[in-house]
């Protein structure tokens, strides 16, 4: 949370024994108060045998601003889940993601943007590179809503990480098919 007129930097590395298989599932809610400005790295240095499941929540009220980046260079699977709910007027959220798959990772890359406040922006930039087998899914959305009622609000959201969770389950699900043992 950044309360009104306040600024941070927060960073969170996550990573794992190599001899361990590891499950990381992680809820990151980032709230941007009036004229705030929030700056959020988020470090992924997980094992090639751990899964890693990500999903970042951010809401901007007004004259806000929020960085966000996402250095996603472990786990077998990858997936990670961006939505940004820019309600204020003028608020902007610069979302900068770097990915390295290798062997037979799975990179996922999910993100949605909702620009309901006037002259509110997003910038995503997304660099990455894969090698051997691995195989990466990028989705990006933004929809421009000037009103939209807060119900409707909660439901999309809601639908949204239904749908990201049971895409998720189907790839998993698929791979471990095709995977000998």
């Amino acid at each position: 949370l950044a309360n009104e007129n306040s600024k941070a930097t927060i960073v969170i590395k996550y990573k794992s024994d190599k001899n361990i298989e590891f499950f990381h599932n992680g809820i990151i809610k980032i709230i941007a108060k009036n004229n705030s400005n929030i700056n959020v790295i988020i470090v992924n240095l997980l094992s090639e045998t751990s899964n890693n499941f990500l999903s970042i929540d951010a809401e901007l009220e007004e004259s806000s601003k929020i960085k966000a980046t996402i250095i996603d260079f472990g786990g077998k699977n990858s997936i990670t889940n961006y939505y940004s709910n820019l309600i204020g007027d003028l608020s902007d959220n610069k979302l900068e993601s770097i990915y390295l798959g290798k062997d037979n990772q799975l990179v996922d890359i999910n993100y949605i943007a909702e620009l309901r406040g006037k002259k509110s922006n997003i910038d995503i930039n997304v660099q990455g590179a894969l090698k051997d087998q691995a195989k990466k899914h990028f989705k990006a959305n933004k929809w421009k809503k000037y009103s939209m009622e807060k119900n409707c609000h909660f439901y999309r959201r809601v639908i949204f990480n239904i749908c990201c969770l049971l895409v998720v389950i189907s790839r998993i699900t698929e791979r471990c098919k095709n995977e000998p043992g």
